[in-house]
């Protein structure tokens, strides 16, 4: 099965953002031959990462989150 869309991260505080491997670019990386990764920042609290990961799906179509 081939991978479609993206992989979407979504992390709470920009400490964590802080931790992307070196290849991390403006919170999309990805290196070649592995698929596209995309970071997103949500902020602190469920609501925030629920509305802050549906926004992700809707915008990239991601292959998984």
């Amino acid at each position: 099965m081939t991978a479609c869309g993206p992989v979407v991260v979504v992390m709470a505080a920009r400490a964590e953002m802080t931790q992307l491997p070196r290849f991390a670019v403006r919170g999309r990386f990805h290196r070649a031959g592995t698929p596209r990764v995309i970071a997103v920042r949500s902020g602190i609290g469920l609501a925030k990462a629920a509305h802050a990961t549906d926004a992700a799906i809707d915008r990239w179509q991601p292959s998984a989150v």
